[in-house]
């Protein structure tokens, strides 16, 4: 037997349907899957903590890393993954932490 490891990237188009109710004249559009939030879906988060965690490498080596399989992603999106640094208020994107809608730094 021989064993084999495979890595590549894997760009997925979600379909999300959108429902309009004439009545109230709003617009509902479908959520993501579980697990999906951004433009990463959640085995890349997994293999970001992973690469940190176990391996001890830096956020920007991981990036690095991530740049030669063709996935575009900063070092700085890493370590908000990381630290835990996404805010609600930013749809996902990298915030400060703890900054909730009108709440001052």
């Amino acid at each position: 037997m021989v064993q084999e490891l495979r890595i590549g990237t894997d760009n997925v188009k979600f379909r999300k349907e959108k429902y309009c109710a004439p009545s109230t004249r709003q617009t509902c559009l479908a959520p993501l899957p579980v697990g999906y939030r951004g433009e990463f879906g959640p085995n890349l988060k997994s293999l970001c903590l992973l690469f940190s965690h176990l391996c001890n490498m830096t956020e920007p080596k991981i990036a690095d890393l991530l740049e030669n399989f063709g996935i575009a992603i900063s070092s700085g999106r890493i370590s908000a993954w990381l630290t835990g640094c996404i805010t609600r208020d930013t749809g996902g994107k990298a915030g400060r932490c703890g900054s909730w809608p009108g709440q001052q730094p």
